[in-house]
């Protein structure tokens, strides 16, 4: 799998266009590993960057209380990780297409949490990244080799209000759907690697509530 972002991430923290070959931050070049996965994603995946310099703590998310189908979800991943990272090199491979399939019993959610870690902008509609526990990320966002798109437009009025003002480190209650595609939910990661380890999902958010402190 192969992901085209629209930045890189310098050591420093700073977050830089993807254009620049040296950081607007602190001048240090951008590394060679960095470039050739940009130059790669032309002919695979674009998804919109979501991070920005100062990273989020995401410790609150394990003292929220969560419904039973979130908490499932959150489980069979650390049981399919360590089945991965004892298998060989052609195991991991069939047990990551497995996996993902196996997923999409969980395609419609309701009332899961999560903290927000990413806002962002793409042709006047919002990108969002919330962490949802155990290395789990989903987002509203674009795969265009799938012609998948999460993104949110101003037609959901009280959605795109609500991620127009809403901050980072938010703490929110939501509701929506993972797409699938080909039998499997939508997994934007470079490797089977990183999509077992810290997997990164396509979610059409529907409704999105902060949680009072």
């Amino acid at each position: 799998m192969a992901e085209q972002k629209t930045f890189w991430i310098c050591k420093c923290g700073n977050s830089n266009r993807k254009t620049l070959r040296k950081c607007e931050n602190c001048g240090r070049r951008r590394s060679r590993f960095i470039l050739w996965f940009s130059l790669s994603a032309l002919v695979g995946l674009f998804l919109l960057g979501l991070v920005t310099s100062d990273p989020v703590d995401v410790s609150d998310n394990e003292n929220q209380v969560i419904v039973e189908s979130q908490s499932e979800f959150l489980t069979v991943h650390d049981e399919a990780r360590k089945k991965f990272l004892s298998a060989n090199e052609l195991e991991k491979a069939i047990i990551a297409e497995e996996f993902l399939g196996s997923l999409t019993k969980f395609e419609f959610v309701e009332n899961w949490n999560g903290k927000i870690v990413g806002i962002n902008e793409m042709d006047g509609k919002g990108a969002l990244e919330i962490d949802i526990g155990n290395n789990i990320r989903l987002l509203a966002g674009e795969h265009v080799m799938k012609g998948v798109s999460t993104l949110i437009g101003n037609q959901n009025i009280a959605l795109f209000n609500f991620v127009r003002t809403v901050e980072r480190g938010t703490l929110v209650t939501f509701s929506g759907s993972f797409p699938v595609s080909a039998g499997s939910l939508v997994e934007i990661s470079y490797t089977d690697d990183g999509a077992m380890r810290a997997p990164e999902y396509l979610f059409a958010f529907s409704k999105l509530t902060a949680i009072s402190n």
